[in-house]
């Protein structure tokens, strides 16, 4: 134990410092947990349709029934206990999911000069990221490791495992649902089929708890509030700080914003909200098919490369924030897969990278970080949506990526 203890490098008890002072300071931060809570003693206890109902300062529910009645056994204990499992809980999964990526990255085969830069460099990335996500008690960290570790269980041919978890993530918040084509593509076709069956199953299970009647209205009711149709999602600016495609459109095509709290102009055109509706749905398109070339043809190829596996989920994760409407900051948590993966690849030919694409890196990381480094002026990056453009250089650098397919 003695020995493994003295081969930990110095940026590691610093990682590990840093990490216990950012936990510490988040476990008395309800954030969004205290709306998970009550919302499962309201489906629970009293019997109310749960997204109906406008929790703390006009928040809705928007998760699975199942995520509240697997939430319900920790109101057992106060809202502020709870919070400090469920804080507790999510910092663990992100550091699991953590260690599959720096396996799968490659970092683990950096010399320990090239292991300190890529330390140095995504702890800073990623600390505001970690750290919004532990104050708001969001779910972020849960859906990156339902789909790093589904993944990983299906590889190793763990199939019901990881489709149960594969299920429970699409019935929690849908995200998980991209993998659902992409596992028939990659031949998973017994993954896939399973994870539609657990899908099914978390649909239907809170029939056994609320009876069939109640768990159809409270579906329809989630439907409609999550509809792409709803105004309030073509939109997508309830608030300055909502970073997703839908949001990125409203700022340049519409000219007066409710939310915009700064003067300074952004739109370039003044557009009708059907007019807005299709170029949001173009450009979801557009990244969608981007797709086809991170996996490349033909279908119906098993990979089992995990730096492959790694490139081609790490962009999927990467555009689900930009594709969704409704996203805030923290939700760009799930970009970090992508920056693992680009980071790995600079530090590892950084003699070989051209200028030019250090120069885009450094520019993606300084928009990334841009928040914890200079953070006096967030409301104009709110305003001017930098994380947009942070991504759109990031999935640049990922789809650019020479050496994409071969552990190193």
């Amino acid at each position: 134990m003695w020995d493994k203890l003295r081969n930990i490098s110095i940026w590691q008890w610093i990682l590990l410092l840093l990490s216990v002072i950012l936990l510490i300071g988040e476990l008395d931060d309800l954030g969004d947990f205290k709306v998970f809570y009550y919302a499962s003693i309201d489906l629970l206890e009293n019997g109310k349709n749960i997204y109906l109902i406008k929790y703390g300062d006009g928040y809705n529910y928007f998760y699975g029934l199942f995520f509240a009645i697997s939430i319900y056994p920790l109101t057992v204990f106060s809202v502020d206990v709870a919070n400090v499992i469920w804080t507790l809980l999510n910092f663990a999964l992100m550091l699991a999911t953590l260690k599959i990526l720096l396996e799968w990255s490659g970092f683990w085969k950096l010399n320990k000069k090239q292991q300190v830069i890529f330390g140095f460099i995504l702890t800073i990335l990623s600390y505001q990221y970690v750290k919004d996500n532990l104050h708001n008690s969001q779910v972020t960290f849960l859906i990156v490791f339902i789909f790093i570790q589904g993944l990983k269980w299906i590889t190793e041919k763990k199939n019901l495992q990881g489709s149960l978890l594969l299920g429970f993530g699409i019935a929690m918040k849908l995200f998980p649902i991209v993998l659902l084509p992409y596992l028939f593509y990659r031949k998973w076709f017994l993954a896939g089929v399973l994870t539609l069956v657990c899908t099914a199953f978390f649909y239907i299970a809170p029939t056994f708890f609320i009876g069939f009647e109640n768990n159809t209205s409270q579906l329809k009711s989630q439907v409609e509030l999550l509809s792409l149709n709803n105004d309030r999602h073509i939109l997508d600016a309830e608030e300055a700080d909502f970073y997703c495609l839908s949001n990125w459109c409203t700022t340049l095509l519409i000219e007066d914003v409710p939310s915009a709290k700064l003067d300074y102009k952004r739109n370039i055109a003044d557009v009708s909200l059907d007019t807005l509706k299709t170029v949001q749905n173009l450009f979801r398109l557009f990244f969608v098919a981007l797709t086809l070339i991170v996996i490349k043809w033909p279908p119906f190829v098993t990979i089992s490369n995990h730096r492959r596996l790694l490139y081609e989920v790490s962009y999927i994760l990467a555009i689900i924030p930009l594709i969704f409407p409704h996203q805030q900051f923290y939700s760009y948590f799930m970009a970090i897969p992508a920056f693992v993966f680009v980071l790995e690849d600079l530090v590892r030919n950084h003699g070989s990278t051209s200028v030019f694409r250090k120069i885009l890196f450094v520019l993606c990381f300084l928009l990334f970080s841009i928040y914890l480094l200079i953070g006096e002026w967030i409301p104009i990056y709110h305003h001017f949506k930098l994380i947009i453009y942070a991504s759109f250089i990031l999935i640049g650098l990922l789809l650019t990526v020479k050496d994409n397919s071969e552990d190193q």
